[in-house]
């Protein structure tokens, strides 16, 4: 089981860590929304993974003073944030929680408050995260946190409306709220590249007695355009085996790939979907064996 003791939650300290590729000025409201929810910009790291001497440029002329910018090649969303979750755990005043966030994730003053409060009053608790909307009048909700399919293993997004905090199998990768001592002993896979990766570290992070919960009256606004073919491919094998057995993963792939062949993949054309699912399946069989 998990440790439950350490970090005083009651006196918190909080580090940002900021994930950027190729999505500047925007990236600068996030950041915005980081300060003005209290998090001292000394707490704050961008990992910009853009691998553009220009976007660098751009954005340490941008940033405000005190938040720290660090370039890296690009080897995937998980990456990134492992640069930051490292360089957060190096502050000197070790935060007790640490936010991972895309580089468009919009939210209030209150939402990080609320996500610590709701972290504040379960000890077990190690990743909590917010209900996502897309923007827009109204706005849509596309996630009340994320669950497994029983059998083949595949993670999905829950829509139900919430009353309650509620506690589920993972919550999105774009914006969630790590206890120092649920990460401290885990990092994304960066095998995962993107897709998969924040599913498999929370299931891992339960695994060691962790809740991972939604916390109802937090709200983010940011967009998703569904899941990449070729990375669904690419991915789905080495996720259901790790967290299930190879027959799950065989079930898993045939799903996703009769999904992908009736509904497409809106920015591309269904057999160009099609073409890019089967070739992440062979890309992600032939890097699981290597591995």
């Amino acid at each position: 089981m998990a440790s439950q003791t350490g970090s005083n939650m009651n006196d918190v300290s909080i580090a940002c860590v900021i994930v950027h590729h190729r999505n500047f000025p925007a990236v600068l409201d996030t950041v915005a929304d980081s300060i003005r929810a209290s998090i001292p910009p000394e707490h704050i790291v961008l990992v910009d993974n853009s691998e553009s001497e220009t976007f660098t440029l751009q954005l340490a002329g941008s940033l405000p003073e005190g938040v720290t910018l660090i370039s890296t090649p690009n080897r995937g969303y998980g990456a990134a944030a492992n640069i930051g979750i490292d360089w957060a755990l190096r502050l000197p005043s070790i935060p007790a929680a640490i936010l991972v966030s895309s580089h468009e994730s919009r939210f209030s003053a209150t939402t990080v408050s609320t996500l610590l409060e709701t972290m504040r009053g379960d000890p077990s608790i190690g990743v909590v995260g917010p209900v996502f909307v897309l923007p827009g009048d109204p706005p849509r909700v596309w996630s009340t946190g994320g669950s497994i399919t029983r059998f083949s293993r595949r993670p999905f997004h829950k829509t139900q409306p919430l009353l309650m905090d509620t506690e589920c199998d993972w919550v999105d990768g774009a914006f969630s709220l790590y206890r120092r001592e649920a990460i401290s002993a885990e990092r994304f896979d960066e095998f995962f590249f993107m897709y998969y990766e924040e599913s498999d570290l929370q299931l891992r992070i339960r695994a060691r007695g962790w809740k991972v919960t939604t916390a109802f009256a937090a709200t983010v606004e940011q967009s998703t355009g569904g899941a990449p073919p070729y990375y669904v491919g690419r991915n789905a094998y080495r996720f259901a085996v790790r967290h299930g057995s190879r027959l799950r993963a065989y079930t898993h792939l045939a799903r996703e790939g009769s999904r992908i062949a009736v509904r497409g993949y809106y920015p591309i054309g269904r057999l160009q979907a099609v073409r890019a699912f089967v070739k992440g399946v062979r890309d992600g069989h032939r890097l699981q064996h290597r591995a």
